[in-house]
């Protein structure tokens, strides 16, 4: 067995002493659903393993659908290697109902010939493995319009719709200078709302009529 740095495990694997190539970190910054999300795999190889290949990354929908991202190259450097493969984690993953229906994020390691050094499986969602979030406010540019039912793609652009006019609300404290202890700030600085006040409630209802102009919406 080869021991990876203090423990002979490695992201629940075990690896033998003859394994040709090792990962050892595996970085996702900020994952939020439906959005490309750019990973970063690093590892190291043996003197007598591949110098190069391709990380491929996909994420499985048991049940429902696959969708591989977009692969790296990967090259070894003095026995190293990272590569920064692009993945999307569909919003469909969301709610799983149950433990074998949870969306799972699928990384394989070839060499360049297409031989499978390495394969990881990570469980995604809302509250379990990989903790996916929703990405509020309008982001770069304007909020995107209202789309028509008949939009082949309406259920994915009325979620876009809707979360682009919802503030991006951080949570501040008195020690942060806020009014309250329960207090939501809004980077945009147009909809801050305290909690503590007596009229949330009616602060938050009208931040939402005039954000959206169908009551059905709202």
């Amino acid at each position: 067995m080869t021991w990876a740095g203090d423990v002979p495990l490695t992201f629940g694997d075990l690896y033998p002493s003859s394994a040709g190539l090792r990962v050892e970190q595996i970085n996702i910054p900020t994952p939020a659903w439906s959005e490309p999300v750019e990973l970063t795999v690093r590892g190291a190889v043996p003197n007598d393993a591949p110098r190069s290949g391709r990380v491929q990354a996909r994420t499985i929908l048991p049940g429902d659908s696959e969708e591989p991202g977009q692969p790296a190259i990967w090259q070894a450097h003095a026995g190293r290697f990272d590569a920064r493969p692009v993945v999307r984690f569909s919003h469909r993953g969301k709610w799983a109902t149950d433990m074998p229906s949870t969306g799972v994020l699928e990384l394989g390691v070839t060499d360049d010939a297409g031989q499978v050094l390495w394969v990881g499986r990570y469980p995604f969602g809302f509250d379990l493995g990989i903790i996916v979030r929703e990405r509020f406010g309008p982001g770069a540019g304007q909020p995107p319009p209202r789309p028509e039912p008949s939009d082949p793609d309406f259920v994915e652009k009325f979620r876009r719709y809707v979360l682009a006019r919802l503030p991006d609300y951080r949570p501040a404290r008195t020690r942060d200078g806020a009014p309250s202890d329960f207090y939501l700030t809004d980077p945009a600085g147009q909809a801050n709302l305290d909690l503590a006040a007596d009229d949330w409630p009616r602060r938050l209802a009208e931040m939402l009529a005039e954000r959206f102009g169908r009551w059905d919406d709202a």
